[in-house]
């Protein structure tokens, strides 16, 4: 009423809430009486969504690196053109940068904002998008920096796409933006992925003759030349960097150790591993999450029955207290290898874990072996649902309550397995949740539906699509899709 859309956007980041569609058009029906009034309250409520997320340039970039992806490229698009059309547009709102900012202008696109967007586009395989965003941003005014430059080298490093990650080192050159260490890492890492080991040695000939005292990206450079050389299996070139590093610096850190045990676990060279291990005790270096996994892997590999309880001693013996999360963390890189010798080695960590006060598994580490059972099609299916059935035993005697993201796993189980009742367990499932008033989000009904529709049992299915309406929840369009679906059959 004031036209205060500063105080509005205040109002709406304290609240740290979004108005949901559905809400909004409640609101928008208590003022149909006042049409103008109206107007501005759902045109407000628009641009307060998209003025607090760019405000929050760290959750806009989660945000636009979660649609980063072929199937939300659509979504995606929408998104920018928003912004796009905040700063562009008639009534603008938001400023391409810091500097654009005034009385109406009152929110601003980071660097980090543009560059979420431009990775995005690129892994949504929209070029077009990508190549649009940097035409705009020259409309705009906007000159990228050499961090927007190294983003867009990672990306290509990622996709293992060097010939198009040169083409964007050379653009770079030719902009004038000169590359710091971060830029030679990342093109150093895209022409290693890409099997371009001499070309990736000479940009780190070049680095070094660039920068001959050490920048602050050092270890990241060096260490990602180990990383290459090693992978490659050229060891003696790896000993004499590492050598180079002992000596002039930078020094090797936990991420050069871990890199070596890598190498030797592919390599099944065991008494190398140790050598490694016992290096990094010489140099008082404790090892990670990583550096235990790789080895119990490699335990495991020749056989090892008893390697859980090697690895602990070995975490003992560095002076490594494990808690949870670190137990956690390795059970979930052991369901990841999906064996039957892996999945054992995790139930053993299970087992250590409910043997100590200290180390209790929480949810997670329960949730992390059920959701591993399911992943992939390593396992029977009789022996996943022996396992679910004893970790879910296990949860229900330590009384660790159960979560929507179980109860998902366990519905979809209960639906995906051979017994022809399973579905009632599902049921049960859903009616626990009630019970428990745990919320039942989209996530929860797709999964039942979808797996009722996958049953054939369209009349149960209908069922709970009325049972879904009456518990008050409002569905998503893709929701919605499933449930007039499943209305069309008879």
């Amino acid at each position: 009423m004031n036209d205060s859309f500063q105080s509005a956007l205040d109002t709406y980041l304290t609240a740290k809430i979004r108005v949901r569609s559905y809400r909004k058009n409640l609101m928008l029906q208590h003022l149909k009486d006042n049409q103008d009034l109206q107007q501005k309250v759902s045109l407000y409520l628009d641009r307060l969504d998209i003025a607090a997320l760019v405000s929050r340039s760290p959750s806009l970039s989660r945000h636009v690196t979660n649609l980063a992806h072929p199937r939300s490229a659509r979504q995606l698009e929408k998104l920018y053109n928003e912004i796009y059309e905040g700063i562009t547009g008639p009534d603008p709102y938001l400023a391409a940068d810091e500097s654009g900012l005034s009385g109406k202008r009152i929110v601003a696109m980071t660097e980090v904002g543009w560059t979420s967007f431009q990775t995005a586009f690129i892994r949504s395989e929209r070029t077009d998008l990508a190549a649009r965003l940097w035409d705009d941003l020259t409309g705009l005014g906007i000159v990228p920096g050499v961090s927007m430059w190294t983003a867009l080298l990672d990306t290509y490093a990622d996709l293992r796409d060097s010939r198009q990650a040169m083409l964007t080192w050379n653009m770079m050159l030719r902009q004038n933006v000169y590359p710091d260490g971060l830029s030679y890492r990342a093109i150093i890492a895209a022409l290693f992925d890409d099997n371009k080991p001499e070309d990736a040695v000479k940009r780190f000939t070049e680095y070094r003759r660039t920068f001959k005292e050490l920048d602050s990206a050092a270890l990241a450079v060096y260490n990602t030349v180990l990383r290459g050389l090693l992978r490659i299996n050229l060891l003696q070139d790896a000993n004499a960097l590492m050598s180079t590093m002992v000596k002039s610096g930078p020094k090797p850190d936990l991420v050069s150790f871990n890199t070596y045990l890598a190498y030797y676990s592919r390599q099944k060279d065991f008494n190398s591993l140790a050598n490694i291990v016992n290096k990094m005790s010489e140099e008082n270096i404790a090892g990670d999450v990583v550096t235990f996994s790789t080895i119990l892997s490699s335990l495991l590999h020749v056989g090892k029955k008893d390697a859980p309880n090697i690895i602990l001693s070995l975490m003992h013996k560095q002076g490594v207290r494990p808690n949870v999360a670190t137990y956690t963390s390795i059970i979930d890189h052991l369901m990841r290898q999906q064996t039957e010798e892996h999945l054992q080695a995790a139930l053993k960590m299970l087992d250590k874990m409910e043997q100590d006060e200290s180390t209790k598994p929480n949810e997670v580490t329960y949730t992390t072996i059920l959701s591993g059972l399911y992943r992939g099609n390593w396992i029977s299916r009789q022996r996943a649902d022996e396992v679910r059935k004893d970790v879910v035993s296990r949860m229900r005697r330590f009384r660790i309550s159960f979560r929507p993201p179980t109860y998902h796993i366990l519905i979809r189980a209960a639906l995906e397995s051979s017994d022809p009742k399973g579905h009632l367990d599902a049921l049960a499932y859903i009616e626990e949740m009630e019970s428990q008033e745990l919320p039942r989000i989209n996530t929860t009904w797709y999964i039942l539906f979808t797996g009722l529709m996958h049953r054939g049992l369209w009349a149960l299915a209908r069922d709970m699509v009325s049972k879904m309406y009456i518990s008050g929840h409002r569905p998503s369009a893709s929701l919605i899709k499933l449930i007039d679906e499943i209305r069309r059959r008879n």
